[in-house]
């Protein structure tokens, strides 16, 4: 039901092309750029207080940019931009989508990682995989013509280090801004989705290093 649902908000919704907001706000480089650096600025400076280096910084800033251009690249469709569990409610056996006051123009990877790479499930890789494969059924009527799997797949390794990254810097921002406690428990199992897409992409190394030398991955963060 979740994905007949982001098929009508990437399909039908954005083909018709009415007055919306969401038509005139898009994942640009700009935006992209400014989620990434929300995750570093709340977790890894923020609340792990680690400092980088220049040389460390200026080399987190090239692969920032070169994963957000490669993203912008993409075509674009309406993005809820947080479509995960906790806006997907059931209603009278149908599913209802809230919080989408966001939406934007993005890669379809954009909504698939929020949902199949949810913080808040644990979603096996068979579920996932079964999940995408009815999906890409579902959108050949608006996928692109010379669509290709290893693309998709590319671009979707590329869009889970940065969403997941950025919803790291949410759930730091919560503590690290106001004191929250309540999102800290899901920052390591996120931290891990975003070293398991980064392990496809050696040319990231540094973003890597980053994340295991600033202590992320064996921080006790629910003891802060």
């Amino acid at each position: 039901m979740a994905i007949d649902e982001v098929l009508k908000i990437h399909g039908a919704a954005t083909d018709d092309k009415s007055e919306c907001t969401a038509f005139r706000v898009q994942f640009d480089i700009e935006k992209l750029l400014w989620e990434l650096n929300y995750g570093k600025d709340n977790l890894i400076t923020g609340i792990l207080k680690y400092s980088l280096t220049d040389k460390a910084s200026r080399e987190v800033n090239r692969i920032f940019y070169d994963i957000c251009e490669k993203l912008h690249r993409e075509p674009k469709r309406i993005a809820h931009r947080d479509y995960h569990s906790r806006n997907l409610m059931i209603k009278l056996d149908e599913m209802r989508v809230i919080d989408f006051q966001d939406a934007r123009l993005g890669p379809i990877q954009y909504d698939l990682v929020s949902l199949l790479k949810d913080s808040y499930v644990n979603l096996n890789s068979v579920m996932s995989e079964a999940l995408l494969a009815y999906y890409l059924d579902g959108a050949k009527s608006f996928l692109p013509e010379n669509f290709s799997r290893h693309q998709f797949d590319y671009i979707y390794e590329l869009q889970t280090i940065q969403r997941c990254f950025k919803a790291c810097g949410s759930f730091a921002s919560f503590f690290h801004q106001r004191e929250d406690r309540r999102y800290l428990k899901y920052l390591n199992e996120t931290l891990k989705r975003v070293l398991a897409s980064l392990s496809l992409f050696p040319e990231y190394k540094g973003l890597t290093d980053l994340i295991v030398d600033s202590g992320a991955l064996e921080k006790k963060f629910e003891l802060l």
